[in-house]
């Protein structure tokens, strides 16, 4: 009788857990919600925290009103709270990254409360998620690039390097993303932190090396850095930065210049050069219209055989558009008359992709 008594004593929350065969598993929901109402007062043990995560991957359904709930939590006030909700996020990801995609935003904004004392377990968990949430969804990382600036001037080592590694990551594969957000990089140069001004360089040379024209207001810091700065390892990075920066604008003006001579005879009109995304590269004569340039990527994507010197041709509106496969990451889009054979085109491209090779063989 005495430990029947006892088994009755039970919090709400273990209810739900121990009584799972009435509530729990004939209504994950239900038990799903009594979790979140803990977590929400910042009083969901880990034992409870798993279970939340169990029952998404046992019952997919509950995920969008479960995750939503979790993403509420990381939007408010309670520090204790956001931890765990963090915690949750990290343990879902770690089964199915992808659940996670729609909560960027609410991570984003948890760490704008970030104090720069406290809560350093909170930030490294905010770290794993992202990473998951990058190799994921890499596209949807732009909104955490001023936050992770923000991170390289705390006070915590580890924080420092989890948000560079994590900027360099993005800075290598998607540098299109800093567009609109050179002024932090400017603060970086001029951080307290020697290893963050450090740090600010090698991301300006990986920027660059893939969009020049987003980092150009930090030239002038780079130029008095070079000139001026005490310490001797700051002047040589920002040294090295600077020839690289002048190099790659004179390959890419002397690519310009190869890309303006095709147009000037008479079977090329335009030229477009993209990545296998579609970004851009490299341009010249009249603008190749997007829709155009992705009709032809879909072409190329679609042959089983696509080779590099792989070849298709598209007619629209009396143009004749043809994508050559110049390596495995280049297509080269040309818009020639319709009436211009296939055959001069191609041996156009191979004659000017030669000069454009002897110029930067790192280009294709």
């Amino acid at each position: 009788m005495g430990m029947e008594t006892q088994s009755l004593i039970i919090s709400e929350e273990e209810y739900y857990l121990v009584k799972g065969e009435m509530i729990g598993i004939n209504n994950p929901d239900k038990e799903a919600q009594a979790i979140l109402k803990k977590l929400e007062k910042g009083k969901a043990s880990d034992a409870s925290l798993s279970s939340l995560v169990n029952l998404i991957h046992s019952d997919p359904s509950i995920g969008p009103s479960v995750l939503e709930g979790v993403n509420r939590i990381l939007l408010g006030d309670n520090s204790e709270s956001c931890n765990s909700a963090m915690s949750v996020l990290n343990m879902i990801a770690e089964k199915d990254p992808a659940l996670i995609g729609n909560s960027i935003d609410a991570v984003i904004v948890s760490m704008k409360k970030w104090k720069q004392e406290y809560h350093v377990n909170w930030k490294l968990k905010t770290f794993e998620v992202l990473f998951k949430i990058y190799h994921t969804y890499p596209e949807e990382m732009g909104g955490a690039i001023p936050e992770l600036f923000k991170c390289l001037e705390n006070s915590s080592l580890k924080i420092r390097g989890n948000a560079y590694n994590l900027l360099y990551l993005l800075a290598a594969t998607r540098s299109e993303l800093f567009k609109g957000h050179s002024k932090y990089l400017v603060r970086a140069l001029n951080g307290l932190y020697e290893e963050e001004r450090i740090h600010a360089c090698s991301l300006i040379k990986k920027i660059a090396q893939q969009n020049p024209t987003l980092i150009e207001d930090a030239y002038d810091t780079l130029e008095d850095f070079r000139l001026h700065h005490p310490h001797s390892k700051l002047r040589l990075e920002s040294a090295h930065t600077l020839e690289m920066l002048k190099r790659r604008e004179k390959t890419s003006a002397s690519i310009d210049s190869v890309l303006k001579k095709m147009i000037t005879t008479s079977m090329i009109k335009a030229i477009t050069v993209v990545d296998h995304d579609g970004k851009v590269l490299a341009a010249s004569g009249h603008t190749i219209d997007e829709s155009i340039i992705s009709k032809i990527l879909s072409m190329i994507s679609s042959m089983e055989d696509a080779y590099i010197g792989s070849w298709v041709s598209n007619v629209c509106e009396h143009k004749k558009y043809i994508g050559f496969r110049a390596s495995q990451k280049v297509i080269i889009v040309v818009m020639t008359a319709q009436n211009t054979t296939i055959g001069s085109t191609l041996i156009e491209i191979n004659n000017s992709m030669k000069k454009i090779m002897e110029l930067n063989r790192d280009f294709f």
